[in-house]
């Protein structure tokens, strides 16, 4: 007699790993107006399809040759995955601070996105939104964001 084993996750089977509880990290870079970045989290699988993490990243701007170009950011990072598929479209929120530690720069920044993923990996585009205590003109203002990531 033939056994079927079948992985469950939450009481399903598992198709796509953000259904998967468990930790979890995720790699990304893309393009934003006037620069490029790159970030790392890691967090949790809490829910099905449900990621929450933290992490932390680095900005380059070209905005304004007098600054520095260069920002951390450190940030909450919320996504879900909708679907329990190979193939599913997600939605995220990154916010929190960014450091330019050299001109002594701080503020904050908030960035909704939206994507696709096939398995652990995919793109996303968004919408950054940063705000700094010195003027710079250029930032602080609305940019679109064009991302790929990486799931581990």
């Amino acid at each position: 007699m033939a056994m079927m084993v079948s992985v469950a996750a939450f009481g399903q089977e598992v198709r796509n790993p953000d259904f998967r509880k468990g930790f979890s990290a995720e790699v990304e870079v893309g393009y934003i107006q006037k620069g490029i970045y790159a970030d790392v989290s890691s967090g949790y699988n809490v829910l099905p399809g449900l990621y929450v993490g933290a992490g932390v990243g680095l900005k380059y701007y070209d905005f304004n040759p007098d600054k520095n170009h260069f920002f951390v950011p450190t940030f909450a990072h919320i996504r879900y995955s909708i679907l329990n598929r190979s193939v599913s479209p997600l939605i995220e929120l990154k916010a929190g601070i960014l450091g330019d530690f050299t001109d002594r720069g701080t503020g904050h920044f908030f960035r909704p996105a939206v994507g696709v993923k096939y398995k652990n990996a995919g793109i996303k585009v968004g919408y950054d939104w940063v705000n700094v205590n010195y003027d710079v003109a250029g930032l602080g203002k609305n940019s679109v964001t064009v991302g790929a990531f990486y799931k581990f």
